[in-house]
This record gives structure tokens, sequence and C-alpha cells, in this order.
């Protein structure tokens, strides 16, 4: 999660968000509530895509970026937004 969203002291409101949505997916994931491979998208109210991933499985270095547009992160026009989880087969 470091890799991505930085020290977690200096975590700000959209960043504990995000954290909370991903150990969520994790903790599915580990419970066997999911099965990787997973994409997780995460979008603004109007759509637009923040940040959208792969976890390919609960090992180190298994999360890929696949679209990531951090210049919208800390615009409040994004709130509220969305996170939705997909599984691939």
């Amino acid at each position: 999660m470091e890799k991505l969203l930085g020290d977690p002291f200096k975590w700000d409101a959209w960043t504990v968000t995000i954290s909370v949505c991903m150990q969520r997916v994790l903790v599915d994931v580990k419970e066997g509530r999911l099965a990787t491979p997973v994409e997780i998208l995460f979008t603004s109210v109007t759509d637009e895509p923040l940040v959208h991933l792969r976890l390919k499985a609960l090992e180190t270095d298994a999360l890929e970026y696949l679209q990531s547009d951090k210049s919208k992160w800390q615009n409040p026009e994004i709130f509220a937004f969305c996170s939705s989880t997909t599984l691939l087969s």
C-alpha cells in the first residue's frame, strides 16, 4: 500500500479512504470471499477514473497499476467516489 499511497503518517482523508477500501478487498481475498485475480476501480462522482488496480495474488508486488491519475486525487469535486471490484476469470 505504501508503494501506491506513500508514507502512512502523511495520509490525508482521500488516502485513508482508499486504504480502507483496499484493505477490505485484501481481507475478502484472504478469507476466501473473493478469488484472485481481481480488479479494483475507483471513480469520481462524475465517473472519471481515479485509480484502476489489478490484484493478481496475495503476495508482495502482486498489485498492478493499470491506471492512476494522482492529479485528481485531491480535487474536492471527486467526492463522493465509487469503488467497484471485479473478479477476473
